[in-house]
C-alpha cells in the first residue's frame, strides 16, 4: 500500500494559502458622497462549504481604538460562498441589506490609521481591515499586533474591495484572497458593489468546477452544490464524469466507524494501489485539487471499511481539463 504523511500530502497537493478558510471583509462604504448618515454599509462573505451563523458576531469601528458599533442578532447566518450586508438603513443606493443596525460611525481616515474589524460570538478577531496611515495609536490587525499594512483612504464615494486573487477582484470568483495585510488584500473601487445573501453566490471552486455526482452504492437528495452521500464505499465510490476538485465537506464523524484515511484512485496511479490520504489532514483541508476517479474509506492497516455513519461529499469537474495538472 502507498501511504503519504500529512507534510508529503502537503507538498503534493498545496491548499493555496492566500485563500481564506473563514469568514472575511469583502467591501466596505465608509465614506459616502456627503454626509454619511444612514449610507454607511459593510459586506461579509463566505468563502467556506459551511454555513456559519453570525448570532452575536460584532462590528467594530476603529480611531483611537476598537469600539462595538452593533450586534448582529440571533437567527442571522450566511451561506456558503454568499454574501451578507450590514448597512445604516435597508435600503440606498444599491443596497438591499440583510441586517439593518444603528450608526455604525465609521471613521473616515485622513491623518492616521482607521479600521473596522468583526467579532464572532465569543469575541475572537474574525477579520480586521485598516486603512490609511500612519498607525498612530497602534490599532492591532488579525494577528492581534498592531497593524503594519494598510489599504488606501479612499476619497468619498469609493469603497475598498478584497481581492479574488493578488491580481484583484474577479467577478463570480468571490472576495477569498486573505493575507492579513490589508495593503495587499484591498483595492479602492470606483463603483461600490453592496452585495447580499441574494447576490449569486462566487468562489473560485463553483465558477471553475461545477459540480458532478460522485456515486457511492447509496445517494441521498440532490442540492445545489452537488449530492449528499451515504454508505457503504467497499465497491468505490465512482465518479460518472473526470473530477479535478474534490470538497469533504463533511467527514467529522467517519473517526467513530474505525475509518482513519480515503484511498483516492487518480488519472495516473488508475488500477494501482492510490495514496491514502488521512482523515486528519482533511478535516483541516477539505478541498483537494486533483484529478479523481475512485475513492474509498480505510482502517489503518488500508483495509475499506463500511461508513454507517452520514457523510457528504461533493466532487467539481472543469469545464475544460487542463494541459498540465
Amino acid at each position: 500500500m502507498i501511504s503519504k504523511s500529512s507534510s508529503e500530502l502537503i507538498n503534493l497537493y498545496p491548499i493555496p494559502s492566500t485563500l481564506s478558510l473563514k469568514l472575511v471583509i469583502a467591501e466596505l462604504l465608509y465614506d459616502s458622497v456627503g454626509a454619511d448618515t444612514n449610507l454607511e454599509w459593510i459586506v461579509l462573505y463566505n468563502p467556506t462549504s459551511t454555513t456559519i451563523d453570525l448570532s452575536n458576531y460584532k462590528i467594530q469601528a476603529g480611531g483611537i481604538s476598537f469600539t462595538t458599533q452593533s450586534i448582529i442578532s440571533s437567527g442571522n447566518s450566511i451561506k456558503p460562498y454568499s454574501y451578507f450586508l450590514i448597512a445604516e438603513s435597508l435600503t440606498g443606493p444599491g443596497i438591499n441589506a440583510d441586517f439593518v443596525t444603528g450608526a455604525m460611525d465609521f471613521q473616515n481616515g485622513g491623518s492616521s490609521t482607521d479600521g473596522v474589524r468583526i467579532l464572532d460570538s465569543s469575541d475572537q478577531i474574525v477579520d480586521t481591515i485598516l486603512y490609511d496611515s500612519p498607525n498612530t495609536n497602534n490599532l492591532p490587525d488579525n494577528t492581534g499586533s498592531p497593524g503594519t499594512s494598510f489599504a488606501i483612504d479612499v476619497t468619498a464615494g469609493r469603497s475598498l474591495k478584497r481581492k479574488s486573487n493578488s491580481s484583484g477582484y474577479i467577478e463570480g470568483q468571490g472576495n477569498g484572497y486573505q493575507t492579513n495585510q490589508s495593503g495587499n488584500d484591498f483595492v479602492s473601487t470606483a463603483v461600490p458593489t453592496p452585495k447580499n445573501s441574494s447576490n449569486p453566490i462566487e468562489s473560485v471552486g463553483v465558477m471553475d468546477y461545477p459540480p458532478t455526482f460522485i456515486s457511492t452504492d447509496k445517494r441521498g437528495e440532490s442540492t445545489s452544490i452537488g449530492y449528499w452521500q451515504i454508505g457503504s464505499t467497499e465497491q468505490h465510490g465512482i465518479t460518472y464524469s473526470p473530477i479535478h476538485r474534490i470538497s469533504f465537506d463533511d467527514i467529522s464523524n467517519l473517526s467513530s466507524d474505525g475509518i482513519t484515511g480515503i484511498k483516492i484512485w487518480g488519472i495516473s496511479n488508475e488500477g494501482s494501489n492510490p495514496p491514502v490520504f488521512p482523515l486528519t489532514y482533511l478535516l483541516e483541508h477539505p478541498i483537494l485539487d486533483i484529478y479523481l476517479k475512485q475513492f474509498q474509506f480505510v482502517d489503518v492497516n488500508g483495509d475499506p471499511v463500511t461508513p454507517t455513519v452520514d457523510y457528504n461529499i461533493t466532487g467539481y469537474k472543469k469545464m475544460k481539463q487542463p494541459i498540465t495538472y
